[in-house]
């Protein structure tokens, strides 16, 4: 098992009016597998710090939109963000997707067999027709 906060994976997570909960789940799940999280919140109400509460928030940094400028402006402002701080890889997540524990591992091991690798994603397990 790689150490994956030793090959720097930054995380941006995009958010518009989340759920305070969810995006909690979502920190949580996340927080322990990449180097850092920057959260870069398009606008919403200024609640959104509540998200502090979760454990080891230290490792994420909220960069706040004045107003709603789309998910490609905020995720190249993460990228950006991710960049500044010599990021390696970066995970780009919504706000109300949690990731399986592995699934920052899974994704890196996808990408360290291919020679020239661009990119990596997860793919939801297929439906089952139970019927």
């Amino acid at each position: 098992m790689t150490n994956i906060s030793k090959v720097g994976v930054v995380a941006v997570v995009v958010t518009y009016q989340p759920a305070q909960e969810v995006l909690e789940q979502l920190l949580v799940a996340l927080v322990p597998q990449v180097t850092s999280v920057v959260v870069v919140d398009n606008g919403s109400h200024p609640d959104l710090a509540a998200w502090k509460c979760v454990r080891d928030a230290s490792a994420v940094e909220l960069l706040r939109l004045d107003e709603n400028q789309g998910v490609a402006t905020a995720q190249n402002i993460g990228i950006k963000w991710a960049r500044n701080r010599k990021a390696r890889f970066v995970l780009l997540m919504d706000q109300d997707s949690i990731p399986a524990k592995d699934m920052v591992e899974t994704l890196f091991a996808a990408l360290t067999k291919q020679p020239a690798p661009a990119a990596a994603g997860p793919r939801p397990a297929p439906c089952r027709n139970d019927r």
